[in-house]
């Protein structure tokens, strides 16, 4: 069996890209896009990407803050007391946070 390996270049992202974006083409093309935006196509584009680069976070924010705060009380003080356990392990194990923490090695060896 031959195990997977990590491929994806700038290449593939960038064609990637591409054929994401390519059903928006058409609207650009018969001008509907134009129209709708009183010819700020490229101001659409920004205003759009501007809106997930913010609207994203804020909405997985907004459902971590409904998750902690609809969770059941005693599940929240574990969750509290877990993290703050891995804390400590973590500044143990890193001499108070003077090294690096150490990575994970998903390479086989062959």
């Amino acid at each position: 069996m031959h195990p997977l390996q990590r491929t994806l270049t700038l290449h593939s992202v960038v064609l990637f890209g591409l054929v994401y974006m390519t059903p928006i083409i058409m609207l650009a093309t018969f001008g509907i896009l134009a129209d709708a935006t009183h010819g700020v196509v490229s101001g659409a584009y920004a205003l759009a990407l501007l809106a997930m680069a913010l609207l994203i976070p804020v909405l997985g924010a907004a459902a971590d803050l409904w998750l902690m705060v609809s969770l059941d009380k005693n599940a929240l003080t574990l969750g509290v007391v877990w993290l703050v356990l891995g804390v400590v392990y973590l500044t143990v194990l890193t001499g108070g946070f003077k090294q690096n923490p150490p990575e994970m090695d998903f390479s086989e060896a062959a």
